[in-house]
């Protein structure tokens, strides 16, 4: 009887997945919230492969294959971040730097060796593909892969992903995450500002945008792919690393959710030396 038990433990199923993680954009700051993901993913079993131009490099990490994609940071030679703000550019202006930006963005990443290596695995190769919410293009990877697709926002989420999984959308009640003034919007010029700002970016994406992402994405994922905007109607869920206590409460469909401080760790006691040096010093 005991070497029936023993038997049974050691056969036992894993409940483990293949998952792919791409997350494109340069930024340390989004990217803290997609490594953490990661990490937590890894650690329980599953078969992790993280795209991602910042990697975690832990060794002790065996379940986790990392594709870097430092490289991007390159396009940082040619666009100055810094006068991607309302403040500089016009909303159109705005629209056109950042679809610029990302085009570039996916001209480094799809001819890196490894991604291309990804690109060539057959359908279902894996069970879960996690992106990043800010861009379309990636979400052409669910239709490559034939999986179940989630989105994470390291910020807010633009209202074309509100509007493709169901989202109410008012540009008074909720204003864009790119607008001037923040919310809730007081007077009636930033009322107005808010809604020409979302007037612009929704005809921006509906004539312009999302058409070139979406002959982009049938170039890699396939050409068979139904537009781009219709697949991203099927994302499972869309998690936005929003503070509810200090953002403003909107009314969302289940596959919407709020999370919060999942990249930050558990603080640790300070040393008493320190403690003591903090001590002398606010008692001086």
């Amino acid at each position: 009887m005991e070497v029936f038990v023993l038997l049974i433990v050691f056969l036992s199923g894993v409940n483990s997945a293949k998952i792919l993680g791409y997350f494109h954009f340069p930024s340390i700051s989004h990217q803290f919230v997609f490594q953490a993901i990661m990490r937590e993913l890894s650690l329980r079993g599953h078969q992790v492969t993280f795209v991602s131009p910042n990697n975690i490099r832990d060794p002790k990490l065996i379940n986790l294959t990392e594709i870097d994609l430092s490289g991007t940071y390159k396009i940082f030679e040619k666009t100055d971040i810094g006068l991607f703000d309302r403040n500089t550019l016009s909303v159109l202006g705005f629209c056109l730097v950042g679809q610029q930006m990302v085009e570039h963005i996916i001209s480094i990443q799809m001819e890196k060796e490894q991604v291309v290596n990804i690109l060539k695995k057959p359908e279902y190769s894996y069970d879960l593909i996690i992106v990043e919410a800010f861009n379309p293009f990636y979400f052409g990877l669910q239709h490559k892969f034939k999986a179940p697709l989630i989105a994470v926002s390291s910020f807010g989420v633009n209202s074309w992903l509100h509007t493709a999984i169901g989202n109410q959308i008012h540009p008074v009640l909720h204003p864009e995450i790119f607008s001037s003034h923040p919310s809730p919007l007081k007077y009636i010029w930033e009322k107005v500002d808010s809604l020409y700002a979302h007037a612009v970016l929704y005809l921006f994406s509906k004539l312009y945008g999302m058409s070139r992402y979406d002959k982009l994405a049938r170039n890699y994922f396939g050409g068979d792919m139904p537009y781009l905007e219709q697949v991203a109607k099927n994302v499972s869920i869309v998690f936005a690393n929003i503070n509810p206590v200090f953002s403003q409460t909107r009314s969302s469909v289940p596959k919407y959710k709020e999370v919060w401080n999942i990249h930050l760790k558990q603080p640790q006691p300070l040393p008493e030396v320190s403690v003591i040096y903090l001590s002398v010093f606010f008692l001086d």
